[in-house]
């Protein structure tokens, strides 16, 4: 059997380097951070290249499309969305079952 003894569990848990440094604070800790660090960012671009896009253009840019329709109805104002209804019913060719123009309400006087 083969035993491998390692001081630290930073190899078994896949951890990054402890000691950070950002935008030139301590320079010794950042060179020592890209050292370190520089084994993991390549494994982890191999493994990126490997992976392939589960959804293709064509279907992301069609999805979208349908998405904006949908949310741009959702903030319409009453009066726009009758017309886009009216729009959809022309297309369908609909119109025949419904009279195209109603009779506007109009205000009657009461009567004495």
């Amino acid at each position: 059997s083969f035993i491998i003894e390692e001081r630290s569990f930073m190899p078994c848990e896949d951890l990054l380097y402890g000691r950070m440094s950002f935008k030139g604070f301590n320079p010794e800790i950042e060179k020592l951070m890209i050292q370190m660090n520089s084994r993991c960012k390549e494994e982890e671009i191999e493994v990126d290249d490997k992976m392939e896009a589960d959804v293709s253009d064509e279907e992301m840019a069609r999805r979208y499309e349908t998405l904006v329709g949908t949310i741009g109805k959702k903030f319409l104002r009453k009066r726009d969305q009758r017309v886009l209804q009216d729009e959809d019913e022309d297309e369908d060719g609909n119109n025949n079952t419904r009279p195209s123009k109603k009779a506007k309400k109009k205000f009657l006087k009461p009567q004495d």
